[in-house]
């Protein structure tokens, strides 16, 4: 699967108090910090996880990225657009987990630095921002509506091999991609040709799917089996009026698909 978007993810574990109040949530979560940072450093695609703080009203995540890999400052611009997706992918579906944070009232935080630049740039979620986006409690569809929304803020993004993907958005039971083809690189009929073993591509598409271990893939693939949606990419030119229609059913996804776990492990 293309990655057309970046997201970092952390190593909270599941909280299995239940928290009354302000106070006793503050301390389950940094009884969660203290038993992640024994994991911690952790490398992850471009970016290391190096620790996690509670520090005055903050929960801080110290990441260093690697800057021959990605750039630092459209790495945090393309964060800071996420804001509202960046709390599910601390939390994911450990809904105890979120109880808990929302009732610490702490605020997130990320410090990025570059391992080149030693330039240190932050991204940040309030503590309101992040109880009114997530104080109730969110279905995996929620949280893969809110992912493609932050998705398609990064379109149009440049795929390679002539691709651009210009736009992302569930439309029934399908996450629909469209995708503008350079017919000086890959030609519609040449598509259409490709669309005729249809088999043969969604095998492909499978298998990536299967093979991946990025971390941004995997949460993708979680909530879109959960959600019970498949995938749909709609191949068109400027040059040709005609469109090529790959689908790939909720189905095939749920059965084809390997269930694996997001956590990265050391």
């Amino acid at each position: 699967m293309k990655r057309i978007y970046i997201i970092i993810i952390l190593l909270c574990l599941s909280i299995t108090i239940t928290a009354q109040t302000k106070q006793e949530a503050l301390s389950a979560i940094k009884e969660s910090v203290a038993l992640t940072n024994k994991q911690l450093p952790i490398k992850a695609s471009f970016f290391t996880m190096q620790r996690i703080e509670i520090r005055n009203n903050d929960y801080i995540v110290y990441m260093k990225i690697d800057e021959n890999q990605q750039d630092l400052d459209k790495y945090v611009d393309n964060m800071n657009k996420s804001k509202s997706n960046m709390f599910s992918l601390v939390a994911g579906q450990r809904q105890e987990f979120a109880k808990v944070f929302i009732a610490s009232g702490l605020n997130l935080k990320f410090n990025v630095t570059g391992n080149l630049s030693r330039r240190t740039k932050q991204i940040f979620l309030s503590s309101s921002d992040i109880k009114n986006s997530f104080g109730n409690n969110y279905s995996s569809k929620d949280y893969l509506k809110d992912l493609v929304a932050e998705m398609s803020k990064t379109t149009p993004e440049e795929w390679g091999d002539g691709l651009t993907c210009t736009g992302i958005k569930i439309e029934g039971e399908y996450v629909c991609y469209r995708i503008k083809t350079d017919e000086t690189v890959l030609t519609i009929p040449l598509l259409k040709m490709a669309k005729t073993e249809g088999h043969e591509m969604e095998n492909t598409i499978i298998e990536e799917f299967n093979n991946t271990n990025d971390a941004a893939d995997l949460y993708f693939i979680k909530y879109l089996k959960q959600s019970n949606l498949g995938i749909k990419y709609t191949y068109w030119s400027e040059k040709t009026p005609e469109s090529v229609e790959f689908v790939i059913s909720p189905n095939t996804i749920k059965t084809k698909v390997k269930d694996k776990s997001v956590i990265l492990n050391p």
